[in-house]
């Protein structure tokens, strides 16, 4: 993910074709391991979204679940993904 190639629409759970690209090359490895999976999603420290109830928790929560719901339409068997976990501002990737 990047600031002028984002893989979801900035405050939105909508990937952009830079993430469905990125998802879809990624799944081309994971199906070839016999591993399963855990999906995290994560959101900037900016917050302060549109609607004071949908949080940056629930905005990762949706990423995560957005890049579970792409990867169900590719090759990957859906019960490879054991995991869906919204992190919200919390572990960012960059901390300023």
């Amino acid at each position: 993910d990047d600031r002028m190639k984002p893989m979801f629409i900035p405050g939105r759970a909508i990937l952009t074709e830079m993430g469905k690209k990125v998802l879809d090359s990624m799944v081309n490895i994971i199906i070839k391991t016999p591993n399963n999976i855990t999906l995290n999603g994560h959101t900037d420290a900016g917050g302060a979204l549109v609607n004071p109830l949908y949080t940056n928790w629930e905005l990762s929560a949706d990423r995560a679940n957005a890049a579970r719901r792409f990867l169900a339409s590719t090759q990957l068997q859906s019960d490879r993904i054991t995991k869906v976990i919204g992190f919200a501002d919390r572990e960012l990737l960059t901390p300023e």
